[in-house]
């Protein structure tokens, strides 16, 4: 949880892993969906989202909190 300009921001991700046939990738290993949740902001709704994303991250190679906090930085 952050809170920052009179918000608060949620995020929490959840971890498949996958055969790569399965989902059309070819180097797939996992599939995250990061459900991010911000609340509490002046004059706008609250929002809830979710994204998806495949990875060639190995199984166990990064814990979930590490994978959510590339992502984070990634896309920051």
């Amino acid at each position: 949880m952050e809170k920052g300009h009179g918000r608060v921001e949620t995020r929490e991700i959840r971890i498949v892993a996958v055969e790569a046939e399965g989902v059309g990738f070819p180097f797939a290993r996992q599939v995250l969906a990061i459900r991010r949740q911000v609340t509490g902001q002046k004059n706008k709704p609250d929002t809830d989202h979710a994204r998806y994303y495949v990875t060639s991250i190995e199984e166990g190679q990064l814990s979930p909190g590490k994978q959510l906090e590339q992502q984070r930085g990634y896309w920051s």
